[in-house]
């Protein structure tokens, strides 16, 4: 196949703070048809998707030989994938959602993630939701890294399909409850006041209100006489 130049940026190092990853747990098709488990790494900022040997090896796919040069991390080094291979993947959460990724196949594709255990998270256990990689604190091998080609799939993790919250519902409803209820005991007078409030309340230059008076009257007698000596 003809050498096409291709980039990756993902790399991994000693760092004092953990930075949690997008993983996945994914189904691999075999050759025999069978699936299993792998792990999945979702990575943006690759321009293609690549396997491990190993998985290759264990689900028996065959290797199309390929000339490639793949640059990592701003150009610095080169890796030269010898092989690609296509690969059937299946959601764990969906069975009805599958996709064919063609990886470049290397011998590994990175250190494991997290490199090491890290602190459930609490606001995430909270909302008990499912997981696409429900063992993400524990740190394990990559099996497939998938490029940004494939982050419009469900296998994106910012892909979310959900229920409205019910606590927020609980806000919106009871405002809107309250917002009726202060409508059901306004009084005629009182309605007729906020309507002409809203309609006639206008600011002069200098930023000051320039608000109208509500009389009961559409008439009164102020507007024939001395305001004074109504007042009076």
């Amino acid at each position: 196949m003809e050498s096409t130049p291709l980039a990756t940026f993902f790399s991994t190092g000693l760092v004092r703070n953990q930075v949690l990853l997008a993983t996945a747990l994914v189904k691999a098709a075999s050759k025999t048809g069978e699936h299993y488990i792998i792990r999945a790494l979702l990575d943006q900022g690759s321009q293609t998707s690549f396997v491990t040997e190993a998985t290759v090896q264990y689900l028996g796919l065959k290797k199309i030989p390929i000339r490639e040069q793949v640059s990592v991390l701003g150009g610095n080094s080169n890796v030269s994938p010898k092989a690609m291979v296509f690969i059937q993947l299946k959601s764990m959460i969906d069975p009805n959602y599958n996709i064919t990724v063609k990886a470049y196949v290397l011998k590994t594709i990175t250190s494991f993630l997290p490199a090491k255990r890290i602190t459930a998270l609490e606001w995430l256990e909270a909302l008990e939701i499912e997981l696409a990689d429900p063992n993400y604190r524990t740190p394990n091998k990559i099996d497939v890294l998938l490029g940004a080609e494939e982050n419009h799939t469900e296998f994106n993790t910012f892909h979310c399909r959900t229920d409205d919250n019910d606590t927020l519902k609980q806000f919106w409803e009871l405002e809107s409850d309250l917002e009726l209820t202060k409508q059901q005991r306004m009084t005629h007078e009182e309605q007729v006041c906020e309507e002409l409030f809203a309609r006639t309340t206008e600011r002069d230059e200098d930023g000051r209100y320039i608000v109208r008076l509500p009389f009961r009257t559409e008439n009164p007698d102020c507007m024939f006489s001395s305001s004074k000596e109504v007042a009076e």
